[in-house]
């Protein structure tokens, strides 16, 4: 968002409007944006006394404001925010890793950024591993049968790779996951996603689209039908990321790409890959579709080995 992009911390917004200081620690405020849809009663006065504002557009503003402010709706509305660059995380200031903060989150990061570069490398990784390690990875994960011609296949998961690491190179917002919310037992992170008609109902009647919604087609398990959805952030269990964690960084960042894939690929959770036989006998139609075919796969040809499962991967080194 250009609003970010000018004013990336609170600190560098106040030192330009030094008077605001007491507005945005103001929680009426907040609550008038959300009575009033469009954020009229606060931000429109705000952009006729200060010009400067004037160039952002109310959309940009309102979600733009909220985010520099550490105010957000949703499973974290009591949230706070830690990074305001290419990565934004959101976290409840109730939840215990609110209080440990300054350490999970540069290790949130720093995975972000191995995912980006994990992702960057697959074109050329799919050509410069070894032949038969590529050969063995794609079969695994994705279905690939030795015996066909598969360059059709092989150039749509090269596109899909791209497609991901494109879309996780913009402004992207992490949330903590809150328990509960997700929709499977024992998972580390979910995308949640509504129903797309009815957000943009919703967002039409407040004339506000959040610039973190993105939008595509998964199928819908209880209406038994394909549906389009519009999906939300990211929500990822910040306990991963701590001191004591057993998670490797590669471990971390395929659980980045598994969840960037549900948000980008319209990917399902059709198997995990620790779910042996379910996983290796998934078709080769649904491991296209599979988030944790995307994630292991990446991790795999970065590794230049074929990883099955992060068992006996999950040792921090370093």
């Amino acid at each position: 968002m250009a609003f970010l992009n000018d004013y990336p911390t609170l600190n560098k917004f106040l030192e330009r409007y030094p008077d605001l200081d007491g507005l945005v620690n103001d929680e009426v405020t907040f609550m008038q944006m959300d009575i009033d849809g469009s954020g009229s009663d606060v931000l429109c006065t705000l952009r006729t006394q200060y010009p400067d504002l004037a160039k952002y557009n109310i959309n940009d503003l309102y979600y733009g404001f909220r985010a520099l402010c550490g105010k957000h709706k949703g499973s974290n509305k009591r949230s706070q925010v830690w990074d305001r660059g290419s990565v934004i995380l959101k976290y409840g200031s109730h939840l215990t890793w609110a209080a440990r903060i300054d350490e999970v989150a540069p290790r949130i990061v720093a995975s972000v950024n191995l995912a980006r570069k994990i992702l960057s490398e697959m074109r050329s990784r799919l050509g410069a591993v070894s032949p038969e390690v590529v050969v063995a990875i794609l079969e695994y994960h994705f279905g690939f049968e030795r015996e066909k011609d598969e360059s059709a296949s092989l150039e749509d998961v090269r596109r899909r790779f791209e497609t991901l690491h494109k879309s996780l190179l913009s402004t992207i917002c992490i949330a903590c996951m809150v328990t509960g919310k997700q929709k499977k037992g024992g998972v580390r992170g979910y995308v949640n996603w509504e129903n797309k008609e009815k957000y943009k109902a919703k967002a039409d009647s407040r004339k506000l689209f959040s610039p973190y919604k993105t939008f595509g087609t998964i199928m819908d398990e209880e209406a038994g039908k394909e549906v389009e959805v519009a999906w939300g952030n990211i929500h990822i269990d910040f306990g991963v990321f701590a001191t004591e964690t057993n998670w490797t960084d590669l471990a971390q960042a395929g659980l980045i790409i598994h969840e960037a894939s549900h948000k980008f690929l319209n990917t399902d959770d059709y198997a995990y890959c620790d779910e042996g036989e379910k996983y290796i006998n998934l078709s080769k139609n649904l491991k296209l579709k599979n988030a944790d075919s995307y994630a292991y796969a990446a991790i795999s040809l970065y590794a230049h080995e074929l990883i099955k499962d992060d068992k006996g991967k999950q040792v921090r080194m370093g």
